[in-house]
């Protein structure tokens, strides 16, 4: 079993969570998914799992994954801030 943790933009809701949950689930080999509204972390579980294709899922669903470093700070600070 696999686990992959992602920081993501854009969560602020349960709604949000389950729409994460819910596309996420229908990737092959995904055992479980967690989300954490606060933090914006989801933790997916799984036999197979791809960083790649998780990350792609995600930024199709509205939920990119969070830049780093200060020019990924500046980024996401100007990101808009929605339910997807």
């Amino acid at each position: 079993m696999q686990t992959e943790k992602i920081d993501v933009m854009n969560v602020t809701c349960g709604g949000c969570a389950s729409k994460i949950k819910k596309g996420l689930g229908e990737l092959p080999g995904i055992g479980g998914v967690e989300v954490e509204i606060a933090s914006g972390a989801v933790t997916v579980t799984g036999a197979t799992l791809s960083r790649d294709a998780l990350k792609a899922k995600l930024a199709v669903l509205g939920y990119p994954e969070k830049s780093a470093g200060l020019f990924g700070r500046i980024k996401n600070a100007f990101a808009p801030k929605s339910c997807g």
